[in-house]
């Protein structure tokens, strides 16, 4: 059975270390967002079937405890199902003994049917999460404890929710040169502050350094905002470890931050919706992450000196108090930021769109490796969501230009691939295309034999002088030249490449890029396809006989000694 949002493997025994709330009793979750607390509750009380909303209630609150903040929709999407359910039930005769092992399909059904009618007339997904969020929940019950559910129930939850996900019209990413009057207008703010020698960030500051840190990493907005410093660690030289190394953490990364000590940062970010994590290092040579990260540790050092908060962004309120920024308050907004430096912006000024200026440019530089790395997200994200960018419309003819030519540099310039009905032709002495009688008579013999390919002539190498002996026919390189000739019997050696050469066994993605990705591309996309499966699959018990002399070469094992 298909598992929602909020599945775990089946288990109750998270539910034995709650202390066993009354019925009645309320179900309250604390939260804290950009320094504002609050709370969310669910009474029971409150509804006819009593039972049914503790029950729901109960694992509500197991599931924000997990994720760890609040989230509005399934909140939402509970409260709005246990009120449609109580109008079902018209009789009160064993209402408060009306459990989630009493729900039906009709009562599933009758309250999609109503957030459908809303649905039809929003513009927005509201109903759409209700129903997803809930759905998932009552998913999650059955795991944790199978047999919960009445075996209707189970069967509508297979089927999924009705509604469907509103595609609206996405934001384009800001032009060149939006971005940058953005950029400049944030590092004016930013020197001009550090230049006036003020110890604490005002808003305007704050902002400023968001924007250059988006920029710089392509990060979205709340992914940035919910860094915590133990989510940063700072490599320094060796000379700055010893006045350093009494430090606790907060004050060693403000120290090294003032003193532009920092070598590299290793950032670890959270997606707290997709519940993952993952690192980026950030060198020197990295410049706009890692000064955009410097001056973020410097401008905020002085109220982390005084305040416990752990948050990476710090300011003072009104009262006095140190806390996060409250993001979602108008002077943190980037059209108000914008607005302020009188900046020329088209559009609505979202943050996402900064992010999109990083993902349109990572894209259009490297399409391959973007769609395939899914670092940012999903190729049917991408496709549905970000390739409404100007940049990227911009780039779509070039990268379909340098695809094509890449294919056609690969037919023309690369190895001659004998096929087994063009080896059956020259067999029996007949001609076949591209190849003249003798060299397919020494083919067939096996005259041209070498450690992984056939070759036309070792002297007469594009890899050394003229005259000399190829030296490189036990590297993979043969793969990738244009005198090699490849038939079924070579096979076993170009699956065994086409593993060494995988993109992601690349240590150094530019020596990939240079030297082993036309020789995985013609592997991949010429020789393996102009082959039977049967062909392929005998030679995979016959890959452990090929020879093999990679050495040191290639990046895939470091550099050349020479």
């Amino acid at each position: 059975m298909p598992r929602g949002s909020y599945s775990t493997e089946p288990t109750d025994t998270r539910r034995e270390t709650r202390p066993r709330l009354a019925v009645d009793e309320p179900r309250v979750f604390m939260w804290s967002r950009y320094g504002n607390s609050g709370n969310a509750f669910i009474k029971p009380g409150e509804y006819a079937c009593v039972r049914l909303a503790a029950d729901l209630a109960d694992v509500w609150l197991e599931v924000v405890d997990e994720l760890g903040r609040m989230e509005n929709a399934l909140f939402a999407g509970v409260r709005h199902f246990l009120t449609h359910v109580d109008g079902q039930l018209h009789t009160a005769d064993g209402l408060a003994g009306f459990g989630v092992a009493n729900l039906r399909r009709r009562h599933l059904d009758a309250w999609e049917a109503d957030l459908l009618i809303e649905h039809r007339e929003a513009s927005s997904d509201t109903a759409y999460r209700k129903a997803l969020y809930v759905f998932a929940l009552l998913h999650r019950i059955e795991d944790d404890v199978p047999g919960t559910l009445h075996a209707e129930v189970l069967e509508r939850l297979e089927s999924d929710t009705r509604l469907w996900h509103h595609r609206n019209p996405g934001v384009a990413a800001f032009t060149d040169a939006e971005v940058k009057r953005i950029r400049g207008r944030a590092h004016r703010v930013v020197h001009a502050h550090l230049a006036s020698g003020l110890t604490e960030p005002t808003e305007e500051v704050l902002v400023a350094l968001h924007v250059m840190l988006s920029l710089a990493t392509g990060e979205p907005p709340e992914v940035i905002r919910s860094l915590t410093m133990n989510d940063i660690a700072a490599t320094a030289t060796a000379d700055v470890d010893e006045p350093t190394e009494r430090l606790g953490h907060h004050a060693r990364l403000s120290w090294l931050a003032e003193h532009d000590a920092v070598e590299q940062y290793a950032v670890t970010y959270a997606k707290r919706r997709a519940q993952e994590t993952y690192e980026d290092v950030y060198q020197r040579r990295n410049h706009a992450a890692h000064r955009a990260l410097t001056k973020v540790l410097r401008i905020t050092a002085t109220l982390r000196a005084e305040s416990a908060n752990e948050s990476l962004w710090l300011v003072r309120r009104a009262d006095g108090t140190v806390t996060e920024p409250p993001w979602n308050s108008a002077e943190y907004r980037l059209d108000w930021f914008c607005s302020k430096g009188q900046l020329q912006v088209a559009g609505k000024q979202h943050w996402i769109r900064l992010r999109k200026v990083v993902v349109a440019r990572e894209a259009a530089a490297d399409p391959t490796r973007y769609l395939r790395e899914r670092r940012r997200h999903s190729p049917e994200t991408f496709f549905e969501h970000y390739t409404n960018s100007e940049v990227l419309r911009a780039q779509a003819g070039r990268v379909l230009i340098d695809s094509i030519d890449e294919k056609f540099a690969a037919a023309v310039m690369g190895p001659t691939v004998i096929t087994p009905d063009a080896h059956d032709l020259m067999a029996r002495g007949e001609t076949a295309p591209g190849l003249d009688q003798p060299t397919a008579a020494a083919l067939i013999r096996g005259d041209l034999d070498g450690p992984q390919t056939a070759c036309r002539d070792p002297k007469d190498s594009p890899f050394v002088p003229a005259g000399e002996v190829c030296n490189l026919s036990m590297t993979g390189t043969c793969f990738g030249c244009g005198n090699a000739l490849i038939t079924e019997h070579h096979l076993p050696a170009a699956l065994v490449i086409a593993e060494v050469a995988n993109p992601d066994r690349a240590a150094d993605r530019d020596v990939w890029v240079n030297y082993w990705k036309p020789i995985y591309d013609i592997i991949t996309q010429v020789v393996l396809p102009a082959f039977p499966p049967e062909a392929i699959a005998i030679a995979r018990t016959r890959t452990h006989l090929v020879p093999l002399d990679l050495g040191t070469r290639n990046d895939l094992r470091g550099p050349d000694d020479d």
